[in-house]
This record gives structure tokens, sequence and C-alpha cells, in this order.
């Protein structure tokens, strides 16, 4: 799958043409200034007994009985080639600027190797692991141009590494030589050994096309389903020399099947023929429909073991059992009718591009018929629309290729279902005819044959590497993906920006954790931490984080008194021991607040820090550390009026964390020592999840998610 931004993409058929011939206007000729003595209006002339246009008539070009050539135009007086609609001559050929790679945009401006041209400009199909990024192929992780995103540019003396711009390269990336696509002007590259395509392994090292850099070697990528074998992309399900892994080949008389040798096949697959035997899927195989040897009839297709109508490229098989063009057929207009749903076109429009309208459009032109149909290629209407008296259609053996017709389709080009298309870049017939390339979410298909590329729409991205899902990616609202592949937010994506959130816990509200309590201690070291702001109008008693059995057992609290204007970190069982602070802790800010405690024989030390600064402590006997409980953030579970605020980022630790000031962690990290962790970021839902793998998850009642980001 290559991620790309997105593109228009101009599709056309690249319909090849012959030679022109420019034809002068001779000396007594009828030129372009019309005819006055037969009453001709310019630019027309007279010729026989009609008046007819000398600039434009391919018939009469530049004057009277000068035609042009077979598959030639007249245009201002001259024959040139016949190019359809949204084509150029190039070269003396018919070519689409929008997606030829050798005149992409214009004539002769050429796509260097590995180049598409999409929508008149030239475009790399990034490998693997690539984003495209201005026309180029970057890596996002370690391009100086384009670090985290494109067009993010590291700034003088500074090396794109891990995403991020530094001055040093990240842990387990090389320092490479530039230049290198999207140098921002440094001599530093900072690479990937392990999946850097041009520093694989090593500074220098490049990938072959088509290869890409695993783990620090360069390797053959194969699709979907295939294994790399003898340099080979092979399928270890059915491949007899192959089966189930590399080199493993079946004796002669076997066959493989579910990637295993045997004398028969497998289910779903039969034994057919006798020498030499092989594996046939009755369900779909054209030659074995249903039963071996029994093969559908030119036209037919197999589907669940029985033959069918065969629609050619471009029509769909229909309830009435009926191919139709669902593009022009004014009564399948964009989908096959049913007796339920009528797709068919009003009285008075026509279908056009698969949508009822009352004009045709993409060049295409409405016929007695009542349907719109492209005269460049349409057999039935070749150069012109048929009507009752002059028909237009191709013979016996011919197709209609640039309006003309021929007894075959013009250099380049190949009869796909009596249409002559372009099969290097033709997504309905790439290379070959009815090769359709598949349709992906969210994701535009072009062809290269013998290649299919998905091409992300605006705003979409491949960032798992799937190519069977598409451009999975939504990055206006993909939380782990926002922006950019990889790029996770500590809250909401929205449009592409991380938003704060936090978790809003009114009076009588509570988050809890029962699991934790299982993990809790009376003895050794512990720190509890949390960032929250308590509202001016809150209770007098306002918890921020509490693990209490009973009304007089708790194995830790921490909680704001609003109206005594304090602070304070307390245990208790029986008697309590408790470490105070006096200070406006309600003042509708957000502020840091942690307590710890360390049980060091017979005595239990209290200490408590009010944003990063050190303001209490407090001793006592280590009997008076209570029982283990569930983990409250607010609740009523001692008499206590629950948060009243909101409060972001929760840790409990198995170590005395902070014995002197420091400055607070915005997010919280987890180590070996985290207990339980809970950045409140979700946004949505009814729980938090556990961000230190433990699965203490915090269950929410009565609670909401609101907007916030820490100072």
């Amino acid at each position: 799958m290559h991620t790309m931004t997105a593109w228009v993409l101009g599709l056309g058929l690249a319909l090849g043409c012959s030679s022109g011939t420019e034809v002068p206007v001779e000396s007594g000729d009828t030129g372009t200034d019309g005819d006055a003595s037969t009453g001709c209006a310019a630019p027309s002339a007279q010729c026989g007994e009609a008046c007819v246009d000398v600039a434009t008539d391919r018939g009469h070009c530049g004057g009277c009985g000068k035609a042009c050539g077979a598959g030639e135009v007249c245009v201002d007086a001259k024959c040139q080639i016949a190019c359809p609609k949204d084509q150029s001559v190039c070269g003396g050929k018919c070519v689409s600027t929008s997606e030829d790679r050798a005149h992409c945009g214009k004539c002769d401006t050429a796509c260097a190797d590995g180049e598409l041209c999409v929508a008149g400009k030239c475009t790399v199909a990034c490998p693997k692991g690539q984003t495209a990024c201005d026309g180029k192929c970057a890596t996002l992780e370690s391009d100086n141009a384009n670090c985290g995103k494109c067009d993010t540019k590291c700034g003088p003396g500074q090396v794109c590494s891990a995403s991020t711009c530094g001055t040093t390269c990240a842990t387990g990336f090389l320092t490479c030589d530039g230049p290198v696509l999207g140098d921002a002007g440094t001599t530093k590259y900072c690479a990937n050994p392990k999946t850097d395509r041009d520093n694989c392994g090593a500074c220098g090292t490049k990938c072959l096309a088509g290869e890409i850099c695993d783990g620090g070697s360069c390797k053959l990528e194969c699709p979907t389903g295939q294994t790399v074998c003898g340099g080979k992309c092979v399928t270890l399900e059915s491949d007899a020399a192959n089966c189930g892994a590399c080199g493993t080949a079946c004796p002669a008389g076997h066959v493989c099947s579910g990637g295993k040798c045997a004398v028969s096949c497998g289910a779903p697959f039969s034994t057919c023929g006798a020498d030499p035997r092989y594996c046939a899927n009755l369900a779909n195989d054209e030659s074995n429909c249903g039963s071996c040897g029994t093969a559908c009839a030119t036209g037919e297709t197999c589907s669940v073991g029985k033959c069918g109508v065969s629609c050619v490229a471009g029509t769909t098989l229909c309830s009435d059992g009926k191919c139709h063009d669902l593009s022009t057929d004014n009564a399948n207009c964009g989908a096959c009718s049913t007796g339920t749903s009528s797709k068919a076109c009003a009285p008075g429009t026509v279908c056009s591009a698969g949508s009822c309208s009352v004009t045709c459009v993409g060049g295409t032109t409405l016929c007695g018929d009542g349907r719109c149909h492209d005269l460049l290629t349409d057999n039935s209407n070749c150069g012109g629309c048929s009507t009752t008296s002059i028909s237009r259609a191709c013979g016996a053996g011919t197709v209609c290729s640039g309006g003309v017709c021929g007894a075959s389709c013009g250099a380049g080009l190949t009869s796909c279902g009596g249409k002559c298309v372009d099969t290097a870049h033709d997504p309905a017939n790439c290379g070959g005819c009815s090769l359709v390339c598949p349709s992906l979410p969210n994701a535009m298909m072009v062809c290269a044959a013998p290649a299919c590329y998905a091409i992300c729409k605006t705003g979409f991205a491949d960032c798992d590497g799937v190519s069977t899902n598409g451009c999975e990616a939504n990055l206006a609202t993909d939380a782990n993906h926002c922006g950019v592949c990889g790029s996770r937010c500590g809250g909401v994506c929205t449009g592409g920006t991380c938003a704060c959130m936090a978790l809003s816990v009114p009076a009588g509200a509570y988050a809890r954790s029962t699991t934790v309590a299982t993990v809790l201690s009376r003895t050794g070291a512990a720190c509890y931490e949390a960032w929250a702001k308590i509202n001016p109008v809150a209770p007098t008693d306002a918890i921020y984080l509490s693990s209490t059995a009973a009304g007089a057992d708790s194995n830790f609290i921490m909680r704001c008194f609003g109206g005594l204007n304090k602070i304070a970190f307390a245990v208790q069982s029986g008697s309590f021991i408790e470490a105070s602070y006096p200070v406006n802790c309600d003042d509708g800010l957000f502020h840091h607040v942690a307590g710890c405690r360390v049980v060091s024989g017979s005595t239990a030390t209290l200490t408590l820090y009010w944003d990063g600064a050190l303001v209490g402590t407090a001793s006592g006997p280590a009997a008076y550390v209570g029982t283990p409980a569930p983990v409250y953030v607010g609740g009523v579970t001692y008499g206590q009026d629950g948060l009243a605020g909101v409060i972001d980022e929760i840790r409990i630790s198995s170590t005395l964390r902070y014995s002197g000031p420091f400055t607070p962690q915005r997010r919280f990290a987890t180590d070996s020592s985290t207990v339980a962790l809970w950045h409140l970021d979700e946004g949505v839902g009814t729980s938090s999840a556990d961000a230190s793998g433990a699965g203490h998850t915090l269950t929410l009642s009565s609670t909401s998610w609101t907007p916030a980001c820490l100072p």
C-alpha cells in the first residue's frame, strides 16, 4: 500500500493515433473567408451543393475535396491527428497529459523512474514506510524537510530523528551523510537502519526497486498471501515447488493443497485432470464449474458452481439477466433497478456518468436513443450519433478509436470489450482486459501496469500498512493518527489537531477502581498524585484520591478542605496521621498535588507536595495505616462531598517517588514502580484505561468529559 496525498485523477484513455499530415490551402481554393458568391458564411465555402466549414470539415479541410486521412481531424483548416477530448498530440501520438509519464502536464515532460503522472504532475508511488510529500517519497521519522509530517522543516543545525527535530540523532538511529530526499540544508541525516531504504543496515546501503528495509535487511515485498522463495513471490498454499514452506517440493503425482502435499486436494479444492493433476475450486473455476471438466461457454463466468452471463468491462449484470452500462443506461442509472428500487431517469433527463441530468457530461453526447455516448470510442456511435437513416456503427471486426472505425486499435492500445484502452494505465483493464484494480476504502486507484496503486483521498492515510483495508485512518478524527500517522493524542482529535481532555467530577459523583485494592499495602513506600482543580464553590471536603474501607479505616486519603483553606494527606486506623498545608486549594486552577508514605519499622512518615514543593510532613505509629480498599476519586465513602472539580492524570506508585522539590510532569510516565496510571484523556465512554498495563480500569459514575489543558 502506498500512502499519498489525494489528487483528482485524470484517468482518461490514452489512445494512440496515426501520424498527421498538414494540408495547406492552395491558391484558388476557398479558405476561411467564406464564399460570397454562393452565400456561404465564413468560414464556410460551397463544396458541391452544400456549405461546409473548411476550417473543421474532415472531408474538405482547407478547401473543397481536401480530405483528411483516417484518424485525423481538421483544425484551423489543417489535418492533424484526431485526439479525444482532454488529450494532446505529443510526438505524433495522442496522449493524456494528466497521466502519461512521458508527457506529464505537457509534452516531453517525463517523470523520473519510480514516479507516476497524476493530474498532470509527476508523483512518486511510495514504498511501505514512506509518505508522498510534494511529489517525493519522504521518511517522516528522519526527513529534515518533512519531520513528523509533510513540510515540517528542522531548523539550522538540527536533524530529524524519531519524527522530532533535535541536535543529535536518537538512540537506534545512524548519522548518515546528506543530501537526502527533502534535505533542509544540513549535512547530517538521522537514518533508522532497520527501516530506511536508502540506509538499510548501514549508511549508504540502498534497497532495490520493489524492496523494503525490514530489520536492517533489504527484502522483496510480496502481495498479501504470498511469500518470498528463491527471490520470487509464491503462494505456499498451492505452489507444488514450495508447498507450505520455501523449497518443499511435492513428489511427482502429488499436488499442493492448503500448504500440504497430497494425492488429492483439500477443501474447498477438488483434484481435476490426469497428468498433470491440479487443484480446482469448483465454485469459481471456469474450466471446472461445479465439476471437473465442466467448462463455461465464452462470455460466461463460474459463480457458486454455476456458469452464467459474464459482462464485458464497463457493464454490470443486473437482475433482468442482462448486462447494462450503469454510466449511461437511463433505466439503470448508477445502479441496477430492482423490483423494489427504480434507478430509471425521469422523463426529460438522461443518464450521464452514472447520474440523471438534463445534459450529458464528461465529453459525452446525447444521441437519438436518449443516452449519452462517447463518440470517440462507442462502436455504435463512432464519430457521430447513429440515427434511423444514418448508421455510425462500426462493422464486424472493427473498433471505434478516436471517432474513426478501424480494423484494430491504434498503437499502444488494446481492444477490451469492444473498446480501445491503454492497459498500461486503465484501472479497469490494468495489464490486460478486465483486470480491474480493486476498490479500497477512502482511496483512489491508479494503474501503472502490471501494478495497481492506491492513492489516499484527502484527509485519509494508510497508517497500519495493511494493503487490504485501504486508507483506514481518518487523520481528522483518529486519536492514534491525528493529522499524521503515529501522532497519538492525549485527548481527542478534531480537524487533525489534538484537543486536551479531562474528567469533570461534580459533587456526589465519583470514579472508582476496585481491583487496585489488591496491590495496595500497609507497609513499604507509596506515592499518590494527581492534577486537579477544585471549583471556588466546592464543598467543605473535596476528595482528590482515597482508599477508605470504613469511617475510621483509611489506607490513604488526599483532600482539599475548601472552607478551611488547606490541603491534607492522611492515613487512619482508629487514630490517624495527617500532613497538611494552608493554601487556597479551591481557586479554580489546575494544581499538582502528591502525598507519599514510607513505613520504616514501627513508624510511618507522610510527606505532602503542592505544585512540586514539599509543604508538609508528619509521622506516627505504622499501625495507623488503614486497610487497603477500592480507590475513589471524589465519592462519598468517607462522609466527604466528592471532588466538585476537574481531575486529569492520576498515578499510584510503590516507591518514594519524591523526597524534595521537583517539577511535576504534565503527563505522567509509567515505569516498574507504577501500580496504576490513568491519563483520563479518552474523551468518551464510562471508563478510563490503566496506562500502566496492569488492567486496573477506572469506572466512572455521574462524571463527564470536558476539554481542559494542563498549565
